[in-house]
Formats: C-alpha cells, sequence, structure tokens
C-alpha cells in the first residue's frame, strides 16, 4: 500500500529539470542581487553576463590576400608604422580589415542569429562589423585615410577606430629588439554576444547549445558554411555573398558556457555514482549480514525514499505544487531544481537511510540469533530501536530545516530534499516498510545463510 501511494510521486524523479542560474545561488535579499535585477533591468540580462566569439582564420594570408587599402593607415594608427628613423617598414597583411573579410565575419553572425532563435534572440553584436547595426568597411577606410591626413573624424569614424583597436589582434613577425619584419592588423578578431535571456536561464543554455552545434557546422568546411547560410538574405533582400566559412576558427566563450560544462560533466558522470554508492551498499550489506536478501531490501528501501524524495522536489520546485501556500522557501517560481542540491543530497540521503537501516536490522538479527522467530525477531527489534530512530530522524529534520530561513533556492531546495528524505524514512520506510518485506521474506529473510532454528516465540510467551 505504501508503495502504490509513493508510486505517482516517484513517477516524477527521472523528470529533474536542472539549472545553472545565476540567481538561485545568491540571496534574495542581498545587494547583489538588487544590482543585478538593476543592471537586467537597464541594460538587458545578456549585457551582464555576455558571450565573446573569436574568430581566427586558418590561412591569414589568404583570407583578404596579401594587403589592402587600409595597411598603411592602420599600421600608422596602431602606432606600428615606420619610424623617423628611415628603417624599411615592415611588410603589411591585412588580416580581418577587407570587404570579404567582412562579409564573411557577417554571415557567421547571422547563423548564429537564425540558429538560436527559438531559444533566445541576441539583443546585439558588438564588434569589429557590428555596433549598433552592420558597420561597413567603408567606415574603417574613411576613418584610417582622415586620420592618417590629420583631419577631424565624425562619431561614427571614432568609434570605429575604437572598436579596432579593442576587438582586433595585431601580430607581429620578426627578430628580438629589432622592427617588425611583418604585421598583421587583424591576426584574429572576437565579437561581444548579447543575449535578450539570461544566459544562465534554462533558455539561455538551450541557446549555447544551438549556437555551439551551429558554429561547429560552420567550421567543417566551405561547403557545410555554404548550406548552413543558404537562404539568409541580407537587410536589402539579396543573398548574402562572400566566401566559405572553412576558413574560419570559431570559438564561443562565457562565464555561463564554463557553468554549464561542469555541469554536464558532474551530470553525465551522476548515473555511474548513483550505480558505484548502491552498489558498495549492497557489498557491504551482504557482507556484514552473510545474505543476499538483506542487501536486496536495503537497496530497495533506499530507492523508495530517494525515488520519492526527488519526485516531490520536480512537483513542488517545478511544478508549483505548494505555490498557494505563499511560502518563499517553496515556491516554484523558478521552475527548475538548481544543479548542486541532487548531486550534493544523493550520498547524504543514502547514508543517513542506511544508517537507520543498520540499526534496525542489526537489532532483527540479534533477536534472531537469541531464537526467537522471524515474526518475533522484527517485532522486537522494531520495538527497541524505533524510538531510537525516531528521535535521530527528528534531530535532523530539525538541524537540516534551518536551511529553509535562507534566502538562497540552492539551500531551499537541499534543505527539501534532506528534510522530507529523513521524515519518510524515519516514520514510513523503516516504520512500515522494512517490518513488512521482513514479513513477507519471513525463512527466507537472511538467505543463504542458515540461522539457528528458532525456540521462542511471542505468541507463545
Amino acid at each position: 500500500a505504501v508503495c502504490a501511494l509513493c508510486a505517482p510521486v516517484c513517477a516524477y524523479c527521472l523528470k529533474v529539470r536542472t539549472s545553472i542560474s545565476f540567481e538561485m545561488s545568491v540571496p534574495s535579499d542581498s545587494k547583489a542581487f538588487a544590482t543585478f535585477g538593476r543592471v537586467e533591468e537597464a541594460f538587458g540580462a545578456g549585457a551582464v553576463f555576455p558571450y565573446k566569439l573569436l574568430l581566427v582564420p586558418r590561412n591569414a594570408s589568404a583570407l583578404c590576400g596579401g594587403g589592402g587599402p587600409l595597411c598603411l593607415g592602420a599600421q600608422q594608427a596602431a602606432g606600428a608604422g615606420a619610424g623617423a628613423s628611415g628603417q624599411q617598414p615592415p611588410t603589411c597583411q591585412a588580416g580581418f580589415l577587407c570587404p570579404a573579410a567582412f562579409d564573411k565575419v557577417n554571415q557567421v553572425l547571422k547563423v548564429l542569429e537564425s540558429r538560436g532563435a527559438q531559444h533566445s534572440k541576441i539583443a546585439a553584436f558588438v564588434g569589429l562589423t557590428q555596433l549598433n547595426g552592420t558597420v561597413p568597411f567603408e567606415t574603417y577606410l574613411e576613418a584610417f585615410e582622415r586620420r592618417a591626413l590629420g583631419l577631424p573624424l565624425t562619431p561614427l569614424q571614432s568609434s570605429a577606430l575604437l572598436l579596432y583597436k579593442s576587438s582586433c589582434q595585431v601580430s607581429t613577425v620578426g627578430e628580438p629588439g629589432q622592427p617588425p619584419a611583418q604585421v598583421n592588423l587583424c591576426a584574429a578578431t572576437f565579437v561581444s554576444v548579447l543575449l535578450s535571456e539570461d544566459p544562465y536561464s534554462l533558455a539561455g543554455v538551450a541557446w549555447l547549445q544551438s549556437a555551439r552545434q551551429a558554429l561547429e557546422d560552420l567550421t567543417r568546411s566551405d561547403l557545410d558554411f555554404q548550406e548552413a547560410t543558404k537562404g539568409l538574405d541580407d537587410e536589402s533582400g539579396g543573398s548574402s555573398g562572400g566566401g566559405g566559412g572553412g576558413g574560419l576558427e570559431l570559438y564561443l566563450q562565457g562565464s555561463a558556457g564554463m557553468t554549464s560544462d561542469v555541469t554536464a560533466a558532474v551530470y553525465d558522470s551522476f548515473p555511474l555514482i548513483v550505480l558505484v554508492t548502491l552498489g558498495t551498499v549492497f557489498v557491504l550489506m551482504a557482507a556484514a549480514f552473510r545474505s543476499l536478501v538483506v542487501p536486496v531490501r536495503s537497496v530497495l528501501t533506499l530507492a523508495l525514499t530517494l525515488g520519492f524524495v526527488f519526485g516531490l522536489l520536480v512537483l513542488v520546485y517545478q511544478r508549483g505544487l505548494v505555490d498557494s501556500l505563499g511560502l518563499r522557501c517553496l515556491s516554484g517560481s523558478a521552475q527548475a531544481t538548481s544543479w548542486l542540491p541532487p548531486v550534493m543530497c544523493f550520498s547524504i540521503i543514502v547514508g543517513l537511510g542506511l544508517d537507520y537501516d543498520v540499526f534496525l536490522i542489526s537489532r532483527v538479527y540479534e533477536y534472531r540469533l537469541a531464537g526467537w522467530t522471524d515474526h518475533s525477531a522484527a517485532v522486537q527489534g522494531v520495538c527497541s530501536t524505533g524510538y531510537i530512530i525516531t528521535a535521530a530522524g527528528l534531530i535532523m529534520a530539525v538541524a537540516f530545516g534551518g536551511l529553509f530561513a535562507s534566502t538562497e533556492l540552492l539551500l531551499n531546495q537541499a534543505a527539501f530534499l534532506l528534510v522530507v528524505a529523513v521524515l519518510l524514512d524515519t516514520f514510513v520506510v523503516r516504520t512500515l516498510c522494512v517490518p513488512a518485506l521482513l514479513g513477507l521474506t519471513d525463512r527466507l529473510s537472511w538467505w543463504p545463510h542458515t540461522l539457528p532454528p528458532p525456540t521462542k516465540d511471542l505468541k507463545a510467551s
């Protein structure tokens, strides 16, 4: 009956949806949380944790050919021109500073925006070719020419020069201590990607996965790039031109991405952790009681506790089961579970449940060795250890329950898992399920270990 009542809740245990949301791990009444909210409201969620898209050509000389119209002007703007000493000026490569490279960068950004649109829109790109819209190559050409001539610059031209200095890597080749023999004006560049959603949210992580797949497709070959950009039109309605994307190495970097990777690595190992833990429990219990039935019963009761508490966690924090109570610590507004509590609490729940199980089973085993029947040993074992297990469970529930007072949702969810697990294990599993299973297995409870024949019975007493 207990298993039948718990089964509907246990069915939700595999539907845990984890989140790396920044808001779950910060106290809701802290200044950091309030500041984060104000910045997010003023500049957008993606502005707080932007991504960086790094573009590196596989063949620098092939990207724009050898040089370009900006070589001389850009060298002067970057301070890399020939000095007044009359030395031979270095040879020049334009890198990304040419119309073809600008087209290629814009194509990559279009693919990135198109592929991830179903999860999160991109609020803005900020980089060599983008600043509140597309920055044409001609703007850079005019800016470098006017700067070389000492003429005043327009605001857009000044912004273009700042973009160049902040987003382009100028590389040089030469002997140490000697003037460079070769200069690449923009050997690599990066673009800041600002999402409309919080990058740490579920939608932000879904966008990250989609964006990574799109970038992987783009870096495979020129053919893949042409297929990926097929059908994407430029602002004028024409087909987006430019060469293939196979000549670029693309890297997406961001703090949310690193956290997502760590979480994915942890949860990839989590099933193995569960199997190893329960397997170790099985082996230890089998060795301690020289039985195969005892460890099976222990693992099944632990699985019942784990399934129920994780299923109830989903119902409360993802489905909003008790939102009507108005309790902040049990709110399902996030519609997700922080990634840390399930991993952190699993081993604690197993340890506490096994502790109570050993208390009970070892006492029943002692009575059975003393010559009592299996039924009588179970009854006396429950009676003699019941108050100890109950007291221990209540103490642990009170201790863990203190975390409900925290304003961090992460700690609230951890408290929920531990408190519910302890109370369920104390008042349901060890009180009802274990004695019922002992009654079902009866003489086979210690198989294959052979115990002395029973000589005492409570009924006879």
